[in-house]
């Protein structure tokens, strides 16, 4: 269980940095002075960022889906007439 708050810790780190990186991007942008050079090394950051994200959310979601497995065998082993949507 912890390990998948650590995941969720991870993907939000990861996502806060990748929304400084769009910000910084766009003052990239703005800025007449800026080379081709700076936005393509930042770019490369900014995406190295998006890659990031998406494996934190894809181990985030995968101690997710173990969460709720062992949850519904909980309650099946405790009796509990538990509903679920997708059921």
């Amino acid at each position: 269980m912890l390990e998948r708050y650590d995941a969720y810790d991870t993907f939000n780190k990861e996502y806060v940095q990748s929304l400084q990186l769009e910000e910084k991007l766009y003052d990239i942008l703005i800025d007449k002075d800026s080379s081709q050079e700076q936005l393509a090394e930042h770019l490369d950051k900014l995406n190295n960022s998006y890659v990031k994200i998406i494996e934190a959310n894809e181990q985030f979601n995968q101690f997710t889906n173990e969460y709720n497995d062992l949850k519904k065998n909980f309650y099946k082993e405790a009796e509990l007439n538990v509903k679920y949507e997708d059921e």
